[in-house]
């Protein structure tokens, strides 16, 4: 993450909390990161300022900063893809082996090995494809196009979705090189439709289950009902007996279902 964030040039937070949408409560996500592109964005990629651990005088690990680079490449300018609040998704993964193998190298916008060739580590992210190609292609041919794997494109939309960016980023390290690629994918509006209408499906199943089982609802569908349903398990849960603070912990201020209530 430390690495992603040097070479964007913006603050990548992580978000602690899990998320869901306030219109489609069905929907939830945990973030890696999230890129902050409403601050300034640094005009050139420094090879050497990288963070680094470092053995002091008693063998003891400590972080440094190299500080004299010996080449400076133009930094890319992504301060686009922050839509209206700043924010746009920055995926952290680590690729072993065999998951590489689902990463194509030439797509990414940053490259470390050519970095540390001395050739400018950063391209041109593919052409953004055409509302019209969004429509027609299928979810893999999407991918390929961005160079990650299939399993990753509905995961960064979803997250460009909630922050209602105009791209995202993976910052994948290979493995096998101990290198950092970044990929850019861009904003597909259809796949954000699908998702919605997709979850809303899967909410449903899940709750005509519940229902044979003869439980009630157990997803909620709609903002109403989620409020509703977060009021019944409240209710539910503060006249169940109160159990008794262990020796030495402190009793607790406020309900057990406090969690259960409060918003993501």
């Amino acid at each position: 993450m430390k690495k992603a964030q040097a070479i964007l040039g913006v603050p990548v937070r992580k978000p602690l909390h899990l998320y869901r949408f306030k219109n489609h409560p069905y929907l939830s996500m945990s973030f890696d990161g999230v890129g902050e592109f409403f601050k300034p964005v640094k005009k050139v990629i420094d090879p050497k300022a990288y963070l680094e651990e470092v053995p002091d005088q008693q063998g003891r690990l400590q972080e440094l900063y190299r500080t004299e680079p010996e080449v400076l490449f133009p930094a890319p300018d992504f301060s686009f893809v922050g839509r209206h609040h700043g924010y746009a998704p920055v995926e952290i993964k680590v690729a072993t082996m065999l998951g590489q193998k689902h990463y194509n190298p030439v797509k990414a916008i940053y490259n470390e090995a050519r970095m540390l060739m001395g050739i400018d580590p950063c391209q041109e992210a593919p052409k953004p494809l055409a509302l019209s190609e969004l429509q027609t292609m299928s979810v893999e041919e999407k991918a390929a196009y961005f160079g990650i794997p299939v399993y990753y494109y509905p995961q960064v939309q979803q997250e460009m979705m909630a922050v209602d960016a105009n791209g995202g980023f993976l910052a994948v390290m290979f493995e096998t090189e101990w290198q950092i690629y970044i990929f850019y994918v861009q904003k597909d509006p259809i796949l954000w439709n699908q998702i919605i209408n997709m979850g809303l499906k899967a909410a449903q199943a899940v709750n005509n289950l519940a229902a044979k089982e003869g439980r009630g609802p157990i997803m909620a569908l709609t903002p109403e009902m989620d409020k509703q349903m977060s009021r019944t398990r409240t209710e539910l849960q503060q006249e169940m007996p109160r159990p008794s603070p262990l020796i030495g912990e402190p009793e607790r201020k406020t309900p057990n279902a406090q969690w259960l209530d409060d918003e993501f």
